[in-house]
């Protein structure tokens, strides 16, 4: 393994794949496999410090849509920032994608974020490593002086080199999924689930993405987030595999349907150009980590060049 770094930016070759990681957000901003990108990257990387950017950062203390940015902790509530209306999206300004943090690199590739928030002082660790020179492994290790509520994850859209999601395979083992407000995607409730949003046998991404639950609904498309039977998810393009495990019980689907007016090196169209897969903790029991104790997490990413 090569580990070079540049201003904010961690460069790795290791294997088949080179990565870019950024202390900003300890984010993915580039994979690349035999010299082809398999992630939506900025053309400039600059557009990352944009607020309302999430490429391949880590989310968090709490990621996805909390109503009123309100959040419960025995009795005492606490605010979140919002940036959409009533809505704290992604934890808002103050979330850990905007955050700059420290690196330390060794065999592995460690960012460190410390943060007060929930009258807890908050040690954030976000570390990769390469088990395999096919593989990225993401681990998340919390740990806080009080009672907290977290929810982290990571954020990065994966192209497997295509220019959209028109050619992307998806499959995943969830028999629910939690159903969202139409106007506000604030989660609501679990629902079995329904045909557009069986992925059960693999399926084109596009090819239910038109129907009319989705299209009456804010989405446009998949933002739903899934429980899983089976901590497995497989994306598939004709040329590159991608399966993701990790020891989350949900997974969050987003099929890129909000223009953000980014400019991309793979790809000239403004939506659907890539889907982002966020393992995620289930987002209608927020998860109540005590003092001392440590919340750990693991994503790992195994990509396959297939034979053509």
């Amino acid at each position: 393994m090569i580990v070079e770094t540049k201003d904010k930016y961690v460069y790795i070759a290791n294997g088949h794949l080179e990565i870019v990681l950024s202390c900003l957000g300890a984010a993915v901003v580039e994979i690349k496999y035999d010299n082809d990108l398999l992630t939506l990257t900025p053309v400039n990387y600059d557009d990352l410090n944009r607020e309302d950017i999430y490429y391949g950062k880590t989310i968090g203390p709490i990621a996805n849509r909390v109503k009123d940015g309100l959040i419960k902790i025995e009795n005492k509530e606490y605010l979140l920032p919002l940036n959409e209306p009533g809505v704290s999206n992604h934890s808002g300004k103050s979330g850990l994608s905007n955050q700059l943090f420290d690196v330390q690199i060794s065999d592995k590739v460690t960012f460190v974020y410390k943060d007060h928030i929930f009258d807890s002082d908050v040690t954030y660790k976000v570390i990769y490593s390469f088990p395999k020179d096919n593989e990225i492994r993401i681990d998340y290790e919390v740990t806080t002086t009080n009672k907290a509520v977290l929810s982290i994850t990571n954020h990065t859209f994966f192209t497997l080199s295509e220019d959209n999601v028109d050619n992307l395979y998806l499959k995943m083992s969830a028999e629910k999924y939690i159903e969202s407000d139409k106007d506000t995607l604030v989660p609501l409730s679990v629902k079995p689930i329904i045909d557009c949003l069986d992925f059960n046998k693999e399926k084109l991404i596009t090819k239910d993405i038109d129907v009319p639950y989705l299209m009456n609904h804010r989405t446009k498309g998949y933002d739903h987030c899934f429980l899983l039977s089976e901590n497995k998810v497989e994306l598939n393009s004709s040329k590159y595999g991608l399966v993701i495990t990790s020891n989350y019980p949900c997974v969050h689907i987003y099929s890129d349907n909000y223009p953000d007016g980014v400019k991309n090196k793979n790809s000239v169209q403004q939506i659907r150009r890539a889907v982002a897969i966020e393992p995620e903790d289930n987002l209608l029991e927020k998860t109540l980590i005590n003092k001392d104790e440590i919340y750990q997490r693991y994503v790992l990413y195994s990509f396959k060049k297939k034979l053509c």
